[in-house]
Formats: C-alpha cells, structure tokens, sequence
C-alpha cells in the first residue's frame, strides 16, 4: 500500500500524496468517495484501527513514513518478474508446496532433436 501512494511523490509527479488524482489515498482519508474502492472490506486498510479517525490517523503517518531500502527492493524486484513480493521463508514455503524451482536455469532451452 505505501509504495503505491508514495509512487507518484518519488517520480516528482507531485509534493503531496493527496494531490495525486489517480490512486486511493484521498478515498482512504476520506476525501473523496469512490465506487471501485471498497475500504470497508479491506482487512490491510481495517487493521489501521477501530475508528474512522484512528485509522484516518494511522494511515497518514503510514504513507508519510519512507518505504524500508529493502522492502523497496523487495518490491522492485517483484514488479520486474524477478521474484514474487514475499518474504523468502514465504517464498521458499511456496516453492516447497508446489514443487518449483526457485531458479530457473539459465540460457535457451534444449532444441528437440528431430527424426527425418
């Protein structure tokens, strides 16, 4: 959630979160309403606190609150197919259960050798 409001600031796009027309921050401090975000039914936004207030609150000062280098990383990554955006316990968790590989081997895959 951080990194998507705060995106717009880090690309100099504009100062201040809620000057940002195109994402959810005004919906979630409530000012404005919108009929594709559903905050009511949003465990991440709920878990802000118990009131509108207290989560109004807690989510300013979460979005106002720089983004760690490496869940920034973390998430760089994940947005450039590199890896999923999860811990690497989740990952590897993940990975067990169904069986993949967590790299994938480099270079072109085998040509297939064909019979006349």
């Amino acid at each position: 959630m951080r990194y998507i409001e705060q995106n717009p600031l880090g690309a100099g796009i504009v100062d201040q979160p809620e000057k940002y027309p195109f994402s959810s921050y005004n919906v979630n401090i409530k000012i404005e309403k919108d009929s594709l975000v559903d905050k009511d039914d949003n465990p991440a936004y709920l878990s802000f606190g118990n009131t509108t207030e207290a989560r109004i609150k807690r989510y300013k000062g979460f979005v106002s609150e720089p983004l760690e280098n490496s869940k920034l990383e973390l998430v760089r990554k994940s947005l450039g197919g590199q890896s999923h955006f999860a811990s690497e316990k989740f990952q590897a968790q993940i990975n067990e259960l169904l069986a993949l590989k967590q790299k994938k081997q480099r270079g072109a895959a085998k040509k297939a050798i064909i019979y006349p």
